[in-house]
């Protein structure tokens, strides 16, 4: 059984046969996957709980922004994002988590299939996955978005690729939709390039996400549009200030930005600083990724860019990192794919090593010492290094070529 060619963008990775045992593998693996996260998130999934009150809110003709006694348990995220999880409104709680938890793993699976299908060989998707399965872990236990989210961009992102705010369609709708659902997150959609991106299409599509919110606008007790920007925005802000120190600048924030707050030691409550970090990261290291990625093929550029998104935000936790996963199995297979011996090796330890900062080094793995890289945002770093070794195995390809 062979793939469906990877359309071509630039230059795709090569597709390569499927056998027959990695079909099984992939199959027994997605029914794995699915129990899973339904067994973690039924038995505990908070985050889940917050998605599904937000929804119940609405359903019950209340604000989704309705104020709990506690602040960080209040629906963060933009509200066009809320029709994503009204139908999980309609079911009981513990339906509704068992539901999310089957959904999470279904997400995992079309990573999987995305991958394949751009070239990547099944043990390179084996390995990622087995070194992810912490993170993936503590992704079910919280019951979060991240995982349906990132699917949904490489199914609308990458499968059309530039086209795909050419005209107005569901792929790109949902591409918006969940591109901004952590705000910050909307990097992603720098890897169009500017004329593909400011179409017609796409401020259309911005348009019909907005007019989605009036039925909630109609909800909200403020009765005003100001009043209702200003109960999202207290939500998303004031919520990330009841984390504490340790949330906010703490262990628990692996992004760029808060490995500078926290050596300037700049208070949790000074939230300002967390957005003008944030930015100027945005702007730095969007503009290199833009200028250093231009010869890599479509698809390993936006795997960067969904996974430099978790390095620029403001409050990444660590299952925001999922985002990474596709770019450390496509830096695998770019490194694996290298003809010379030793150009091979050197790009396949600095994948792994990358991969390695992304996805293992917590103070349960390596003790005292992990604590100390968690404490320099080794997740962030790690993210970097795979983006280095997708540009140094294109470098050496050029160089490589010029010499024939």
């Amino acid at each position: 059984m062979q793939k469906k060619s990877a359309q071509n963008y630039g230059t795709s990775l090569t597709p390569k046969p499927i056998s027959k045992a990695w079909i099984a593998v992939f199959i027994i693996g997605t029914l794995l996957a699915c129990l899973q996260f339904a067994r973690q998130t039924y038995g505990h999934g908070k985050d889940f709980e917050v998605f599904w009150n937000a929804a119940r809110h609405l359903l019950n003709s209340e604000s989704i922004y309705t104020p709990s006694t506690d602040p960080s348990r209040v629906f963060k995220y933009p509200p066009w994002c809320i029709w994503f999880f009204i139908p999980f409104g309609f079911l009981d709680l513990p339906i509704a988590k068992i539901a999310w938890g089957i959904l999470q793993g279904l997400s995992l699976a079309c990573v999987w299939k995305w991958l394949w299908r751009i070239g990547v060989q099944g043990k390179w998707i084996a390995l990622t996955t087995l070194t992810f399965l912490g993170l993936l872990n503590v992704h079910a236990f919280d019951g979060q978005i991240s995982l349906p989210g990132l699917a949904v961009l490489l199914l609308t992102l990458g499968k059309s690729g530039p086209n795909l705010f050419k005209r107005i369609h569901w792929g790109g709708l949902a591409a918006i939709a969940v591109s901004s659902s952590k705000v910050f997150s909307m990097f992603t959609l720098f890897v169009v390039p500017f004329r593909a991106l400011w179409t017609k299409a796409f401020f259309a599509m911005v348009g019909i996400l907005l007019l989605t919110c009036i039925p909630l606008l109609l909800r909200d007790p403020s009765d005003s549009l100001w009043g209702f920007i200003q109960s999202w925005f207290a939500a998303m802000w004031d919520g990330g200030k009841t984390l504490g120190w340790e949330g906010v600048r703490g262990k628990y924030n692996q992004g760029l930005g808060a490995l500078i707050l926290r050596t300037l030691e700049i208070p949790e409550s000074q939230t300002e600083w967390d957005l003008a970090i944030a930015l100027l990261l945005a702007v730095a290291i969007g503009g290199l990724w833009r200028k250093f990625s231009q010869k890599l093929n479509f698809h390993s550029q936006l795997v960067g860019w969904i996974a430099l998104s978790a390095v620029i935000h403001p409050l990444p936790f660590w299952y925001t990192f999922i985002f990474a996963l596709p770019l450390c199995a496509v830096a695998l297979q770019s490194a694996w794919d290298m003809r010379q011996r030793v150009q091979q090796i050197g790009l396949l330890a600095l994948a792994i090593l990358g991969m390695i900062a992304v996805a293992a080094v917590s103070e349960k793995t390596m003790g005292s010492l992990g604590l100390k890289l968690v404490y320099l945002s080794i997740k962030s770093f790690g993210v970097l290094l795979c983006c280095l070794t997708l540009l140094w195995g294109q470098i050496s390809r050029k160089a490589a070529q010029s010499r024939l």
